[in-house]
């Protein structure tokens, strides 16, 4: 919701409205629909989450306050839903890298321990805590680690960290596009990608280009460090391994 989509969110839209019920994940966008409701008379039943937190606030316009009118304090995280689907600020794209910086380098490695020191107790917890997928990925990163460990090679590591280039930055877009391709449209004939969702672009891997050496260096030595494999420091070397 916001300026860019008032081709599809246009006068009639909202004058055919009866109420309006907000379930946006930011601040603009809330705004943005508030001042709309009051400018069209609509009434507003404002709600929003964050992690166990929640609120709702009823707006009637010319009667009670808007949204507008008073002031949340500032949002100290990002929606997850944000971040899986549509990151669209750069603040979006650096939460996303930490998350995957901790679940790879810090959550990893110590459930490895875990594993190893009592592997029945760490399984009936992570079946306890997490659905059935989630348990096989983390079963699957263990498992990658001791394989790893086991090879004591730093090129093992160097091939984990193109699977997760692939994963990251094609294979997991083509899927996505193949979903919603560029020209795909909603039930009501609205382009899907707009505004905010904005359509990605599949990255395939190339040794010679130094932003994708540099992830794959920097990935690899991480993991290699904390497995206490030899790393290796040379991109050239790097470069043979990674092609």
């Amino acid at each position: 919701m916001g300026a860019t989509t008032e081709d599809m969110f246009n006068d009639k839209f909202w004058e055919g409205l009866d109420f309006v019920v907000n379930a946006v994940d930011n601040m603009a966008a809330r705004l943005y629909v508030d001042n709309k409701c009051v400018w069209y008379g609509k009434p507003l039943l404002e709600s929003g989450t964050l992690g166990t937190k929640a609120n709702s606030q009823m707006v009637v316009p010319h009667k009670t306050q808007c949204y507008g009118e008073s002031q949340d304090p500032p949002e100290e995280s990002i929606p997850m839903c944000t971040l899986r689907n549509f990151p669209n600020q750069i603040e979006h794209c650096i939460e996303w890298g930490r998350d995957k910086f901790n679940a790879l380098f810090v959550d990893t490695p110590g459930d490895l321990i875990s594993y190893l020191d009592n592997s029945k107790v760490f399984t009936g917890k992570l079946k306890q805590d997490n659905t059935s997928s989630a348990v096989i990925q983390s079963l699957q990163r263990i498992a990658d680690f001791i394989d790893m460990k086991k090879n004591n090679s730093f090129e093992s590591c160097v091939q984990l960290a193109r699977a997760q280039f692939n994963d990251y930055f094609d294979y997991t877009i083509r899927d996505l596009l193949s979903l919603f391709p560029r020209d795909h449209r909603d039930k009501d004939g609205n382009q899907f990608w707009s505004g905010p969702k904005r359509a990605p672009t599949a990255i395939p891997f190339d040794a010679n280009n130094e932003m994708h050496l540099n992830f794959v260096a920097c990935y690899a030595n991480l993991i290699a460090k904390s497995l206490n494999i030899p790393e290796v420091r040379d991109f050239n070397t790097i470069r043979e391994m990674a092609s």
